[in-house]
């Protein structure tokens, strides 16, 4: 596999290997054909890319359920009257976004 591609997994060459081995060993199919040149999917592996993406687009999701349950992601609804939303709202909401900025 390319550096470029292992850089974003954030995964070394011989870690990526032993997982992919790993995988293929739970499975019990070649994912991957090795040869001297980069690796190829052999067609097990070609079925279960969009399965793969499935999953990891899924675990996302799970995160994004996670974040909410621990107050890191979601909406704030203030309700309030006008004297508080004069004077002390405005400075709450700037620290709160200090603390809790809008993840990008």
């Amino acid at each position: 596999m390319k550096a470029t591609k292992r850089a974003q997994l954030y995964l070394s060459q011989p870690s990526l290997s032993q997982q992919m081995r790993a995988l293929e060993r739970e499975l019990g199919v070649e994912l991957l054909e090795r040869g001297r040149h980069d690796p190829s999917r052999t067609p097990a592996g070609r079925v279960m890319l969009p399965h793969a993406r499935h999953m990891l687009d899924a675990a996302q999701d799970v995160d994004a359920v996670r974040q909410v349950s621990e107050n890191r992601l979601g909406d704030v609804h203030v309700l309030t009257v006008r004297s508080v939303a004069s004077g002390v709202l405005p400075p709450s909401g700037a620290r709160w976004h200090s603390l809790y900025p809008r993840p990008c």
